[in-house]
């Protein structure tokens, strides 16, 4: 690990946009341990050097590269799609986007532009993905997400050095809820209800410290590397599949943790199965001695990995 620390400490500046979201917070932490030198754009002002940057200015990143000795970019802005209160607005991306375009021969002369993509992307197409699925996302996130890469990629037509890292549903302790895993441990942890929409939808994961590892190879240039790489768990689980393999680790009744609204689960398949299920997270909570408030990193190394969820 000190060799990667002497090589990474070789680096400039990094920039991060969107470095206090999840991936983005969680990477900045890394590399700053590492002693290299971060700043970025993210939605808390206290956190960032560059956070009152006008990117209603064209030429906003042409600025900051005139300004700081910076060798790697990384976009991790996450959803500009309409399907959340957090997403960003349309009108803010599209300054994002003239700023790149604007910062075109900078970019030229930069180590690496790393965009984070989504899985959404390929929509219900098979994991493991490859470029050889065609992009077919079936959601307004999946539809944003896709018309960031194809900009991000396009770069490289102009000799910008880029890389596309498309994980499949990241995770990790300290995120927000809104997928499975994380909110199951959190409802859990908390004694909270929680409800479970689309139960066999089919999900798969990575761990936010394996997506951050990948990232480390791609910053030290450790070759050969492709324009696109596609990060995803070597398992796949539907939302019962794992509701299923919590109640196992808990030593429960799949019936006793999990019901569906009507007080009935039918086989995994079955028309007639609830299209919401209802985890008793006050029951699993007390089967795993857990206190209110457990720490959501105390929680994923006793359930996500050992479960097999993530690998």
């Amino acid at each position: 690990m000190r060799e990667d620390a002497e090589t990474i400490s070789g680096c400039s500046d990094v920039l991060i946009l969107g470095w206090s979201g999840f991936i983005g917070s969680n990477l900045r932490a890394h590399l700053e341990k590492q002693g290299l030198s971060v700043f970025g754009i993210g939605r808390s002002s206290s956190l960032s050097s560059a956070s009152f940057i006008d990117t209603a200015d064209p030429k906003w990143l042409l600025r900051i590269l005139d300004t700081h000795r910076v060798s790697i970019v990384v976009n991790s802005i996450g959803n500009v799609s309409k399907s959340t209160s957090r997403a960003i607005d349309s009108q803010s991306w599209e300054e994002i986007r003239k700023g790149f375009e604007e910062a075109i021969d900078g970019l030229m002369g930069l180590k690496r532009v790393i965009h984070f993509g989504s899985a959404a992307e390929y929509g219900s197409a098979p994991i493991p993905f490859s470029e050889q699925a065609l992009a077919s996302p079936t959601t307004d996130y999946g539809r944003a997400k896709l018309k960031e890469t194809q900009f991000f990629s396009s770069l490289s037509n102009h000799g910008v050095r880029t890389i596309v890292v498309r994980p499949s549903n990241v995770i990790g302790a300290n995120m927000r809820g809104g997928m499975l895993i994380p909110s199951a441990l959190r409802a859990i942890s908390g004694g909270e209800k929680l409800q479970v929409f689309k139960p066999y939808a089919v999900r798969n994961y990575v761990y936010i410290s394996d997506l951050i590892s990948a990232v480390i190879r791609i910053i030290l240039d450790e070759g050969p590397l492709p324009q696109v790489l596609n990060l995803g768990s070597s398992n796949n689980f539907s939302n019962y599949a794992t509701l299923g393999k919590l109640a196992s680790a808990l030593s429960l009744p799949l019936e006793s943790f999990v019901t569906g609204l009507d007080g009935e689960i039918a086989p995994e398949g079955v028309d007639s199965s609830p299209d919401t299920l209802t985890i008793d997270s006050d029951l699993a909570r007390i089967v795993l001695g857990w206190e209110h408030e457990t720490s959501m990193e105390s929680a994923f190394l006793k359930i996500g990995r050992d479960l097999g969820l993530i690998d």
